[in-house]
């Protein structure tokens, strides 16, 4: 891959397309607490850190409801352009590279005698782009949440078997490679193509997207209609092909809180609670499907460093 194709640039990145602009959004609803400015959110991503938050969350398998811990990691990192992965190698070939925000969802849940494992990553990049004008002071550039992931990884395995998938964007499409064990599943290869100019989002990226919604063009109150890339998670248990889905997002501003509703088709519908402070934690999620959470704890960690058996003892800290 040559660089971010086309249709991941942002070509007019503006405030109102950078990270958090939500103030301008709730403009005309009831008065709220003021969203934390562009300059708060690209000096709180950038401070070398992780956010590790643990949640208390379920969701519907096999018909019934499994009750688990689920842990989200948030971070801001170096891309590999040509080989697509994180660089060792950060700042020494800039034009090799480019910045990410990666989201890594954990899930460990039982099914009666045997468990799921499945973690899911999205890469999202952010693109610089000209203030134009805004009133941040002496930072000239803003980061923008690129609206739609330059990768997206899900491997899953439990006692019948596992499954890894990939999606790439690549010359302008979505290239999906996916291994299975299981039957009718193995070494396929697939390609989406881009919806037209419609504006599109990927179900999988909403811890991302719902914390930047101003990217998008939404205005408080009023549906904004998307086409939806189906969760790939949700493929997994239906063992279904992720497809294109008619949608909606929704962004109601709060005091302290905004709310962000997915609506995917009439398959389900997403309501996401994110709060004002500029790192925009996720508050919690629920579906009209049975996936639900709600946070214990969030904390800026560099986690990777804490891999000493003498680190354990953090676990209990965040909730784990």
């Amino acid at each position: 891959m040559a660089g971010i194709p086309p249709w991941l640039r942002a070509t007019d990145v503006k405030m109102l397309g950078a990270l958090l602009s939500l103030a301008a959004l709730g403009c005309d609803v009831a008065p709220a607490a003021a969203a934390p400015s562009a300059a708060q959110v690209v000096r709180a991503w950038s401070d070398g850190l992780a956010e590790v938050a643990v949640y208390d969350a379920q969701l519907p398998r096999y018909g019934e409801a499994r009750s688990y811990k689920e842990v989200q990691i948030l971070v801001k990192e170096r891309f590999d352009r040509r080989r697509m992965v994180k660089t060792d190698h950060a700042g020494t070939h800039p034009e090799g590279e480019f910045v990410v925000l990666k989201s890594v969802r954990m899930l460990h849940f039982t099914t009666g005698i045997y468990d799921y494992h499945q973690s899911l990553n999205y890469f999202a990049p952010l693109l610089r782009g000209p203030l134009e004008g805004n009133p941040l002071g002496t930072i000239k550039e803003a980061f923008a949440i690129g609206e739609h992931p330059a990768k997206m990884t899900l491997s899953s395995f439990e006692w019948c078997g596992s499954f890894f998938s990939e999606w790439l964007a690549q010359q302008g499409v979505l290239n999906e490679r996916s291994f299975s064990y299981f039957d009718g599943e193995a070494n396929t290869q697939r390609t989406l193509s881009p919806t037209g100019g419609v504006p599109w989002i990927a179900e999988d990226g909403w811890p991302i997207w719902s914390r930047g919604l101003a990217g998008y063009g939404a205005v408080a109150g009023k549906p904004m209609a998307v086409k939806v890339l189906s969760s790939a998670l949700q493929a997994r248990f239906e063992h279904k092909p992720v497809h294109w889905v008619d949608g909606s997002v929704t962004l109601r501003p709060g005091d302290d809180r905004d709310v962000i509703t997915l609506e995917v088709g009439d398959e389900r519908t997403w309501t996401i609670e994110v709060d004002r402070t500029p790192f925009r934690r996720i508050l919690s999620w629920r579906t009209t499907h049975g996936w639900a959470g709600r946070l214990v704890n969030s904390q800026r960690r560099a986690y990777w460093s804490e891999s000493a058996e003498k680190d354990a003892h953090l676990r209990k800290e965040l909730g784990l």
